[in-house]
C-alpha cells in the first residue's frame, strides 16, 4: 500500500467534487491555434516534473537548494520551459512556451515555439504521480527524453492517449 501525502489527499478530494469540463481543453486549443498556422486538433498545458520530496529537500538548503532543484527539473525535462503547451496537429506535436503566474492571467502569456516532433514517431508513456500524471516523451530524432507532468484528471489521460495514437484526429473528451 502506498501512503499519500496530505496535499495529494486534499487535492484528490477537491478534484472528485468538481464537475468534468464540458468542452475539453477548448481554451488551450484556441490559444495554440492563435500561434500556429496548421489546424490544432487539441492542446494541453504541461509543466516540468515535480516532486514533493525534492521541494522539501530544497527548502533545507535555501537558495542553493532551490537552484539545484530547478536545474535538476530542467535537465529531466530536456530543457523544456517550466510551463508549456503541447499542441497536437495532424502531423506534429508542437511545444509552445507559456509564461504562467499572477501577472499573466489564467491562460498565461504565449511564448515562442520551443520544439516540434513528428507525431507518428513519438513515444509517450505516463504513470500516476499522486495528483499529477508523470509523463515521459521520447522522439527518435531527439537524443533527450522529456519528462513532464500534467494535472491528473480523465481529460488529461485522454489527451495523453491522443499523443500516443497518430491516427486519432479528435480532441480529448
Amino acid at each position: 500500500m502506498r501512503l499519500k501525502s496530505a496535499p495529494t489527499v486534499l487535492c484528490e478530494r477537491a478534484m472528485a467534487k468538481q464537475d468534468a469540463p464540458t468542452e475539453g481543453f477548448r481554451a488551450w486549443r484556441e490559444a495554440a491555434q492563435d500561434q500556429l498556422p496548421e489546424t490544432v486538433i487539441d492542446a494541453c498545458v504541461f509543466s516540468r516534473p515535480t516532486s514533493y520530496a525534492a521541494d522539501k529537500a530544497a527548502q533545507q538548503f535555501g537558495l542553493f537548494g532551490r537552484f539545484v532543484k530547478q536545474q535538476t527539473q530542467k535537465a529531466l525535462a530536456g530543457d523544456l520551459p517550466r510551463h508549456f503547451v503541447l499542441a497536437v496537429t495532424a502531423e506534429d506535436v508542437v511545444v509552445l512556451e507559456r509564461r504562467m503566474g499572477t501577472t499573466h492571467g489564467a491562460m498565461g502569456q504565449p511564448g515562442p515555439e520551443v520544439a516540434r516532433w513528428r507525431r507518428a514517431t513519438l513515444n509517450v508513456t505516463w504513470k500516476d504521480g499522486g495528483y499529477v500524471y508523470d509523463a515521459s516523451i521520447t522522439a527518435p530524432d531527439a537524443t533527450d527524453r522529456h519528462r513532464c507532468c500534467v494535472g491528473k484528471m480523465p481529460l488529461s489521460e485522454d489527451f495523453l492517449r491522443l499523443l500516443t495514437d497518430p491516427a486519432r484526429m479528435t480532441p480529448a473528451a
